[in-house]
């Protein structure tokens, strides 16, 4: 059974240990505070971060900001590889969609090397919006 829930203070450091054990694969193209207690524990106060379970096992997570009115940005979405390609990441995106009805734009920015994060969100429903990020790409979802 799936499960995704706010993460509690008490719970950033489970959450930084499963973001670390992804990404410490190629820290080159991690993303920033990938492996940063602090990150989470701030974003946990200043964003959105849940947890995700599938059958009450931690096997990633999901962080979120608001940033205007209308607008969210999906900042990142982790989940371990034993658990990827089976619907998990899909049904995560619809859960943090629907949590925030007032939502109208749904966006993430993409660095050229995270080619199967560009993917993942072409299957979720956004498009390239053409817009440059520095070298990267921005993603947009429009609800």
């Amino acid at each position: 059974m799936l499960e995704i829930t706010r993460v509690f203070p008490e719970e950033v450091t489970y959450i930084t240990d499963v973001s670390e054990c992804i990404f410490a694969k190629d820290p080159s193209t991690a993303p920033e505070g990938y492996d940063s207690y602090e990150w989470y524990l701030r974003t946990a106060g200043t964003g959105y971060l849940y947890k995700i379970l599938f059958n009450d096992v931690l096997i990633g997570g999901l962080v979120a900001f608001r940033s205007g009115r209308f607008n969210f940005q999906l900042e990142r979405i982790f989940i371990l590889p034993d658990y990827q390609n089976l619907g998990i990441g899909r049904k995560s995106i619809q859960y943090i969609i629907k949590r925030f009805p007032e939502a109208r734009v749904w966006y993430s920015d993409v660095r050229p090397e995270w080619e199967k994060y560009s993917a993942f969100l072409h299957n979720c429903g956004f498009i390239e919006s053409g817009f440059s990020i520095g070298n990267g790409k921005r993603f947009i979802k429009t609800v």
